[in-house]
């Protein structure tokens, strides 16, 4: 059996940070397929942390006045390959 994932990232992250994260995502198929092609999906994820533990980043995709969010997604720590902080305001004025 092959290994599992372990985190390889250390998220150093504040709430409200906006960050983009690659991570390894599950791959749901229904044809045949040979050992080889058993491969998850690389993925980028970008938004708003939520929560940050030792076990999962929540990011929300949209924040609105008042620092309301909504379209949050959890990513387990295990599946993450990278993780970047955006400086700057993406968004001027309204935030």
């Amino acid at each position: 059996m092959g290994s599992i994932l372990k985190p390889n990232v250390t998220l150093s992250f504040n709430r409200y940070d906006f960050v983009v994260v690659e991570w390894l995502d599950a791959v749901l198929r229904d044809d045949w397929m040979t050992h080889s092609e058993n491969k998850g999906l690389r993925t980028r994820t970008a938004g708003w942390v939520i929560v940050a533990d030792d076990t999962a980043i929540t990011l929300a995709g949209t924040r609105a006045e008042g620092g309301n969010f909504v379209g949050a997604m959890t990513i387990p720590i295990g599946t993450i390959i990278d993780a970047k902080r955006i400086k700057g305001r993406l968004i001027t004025g309204v935030l």
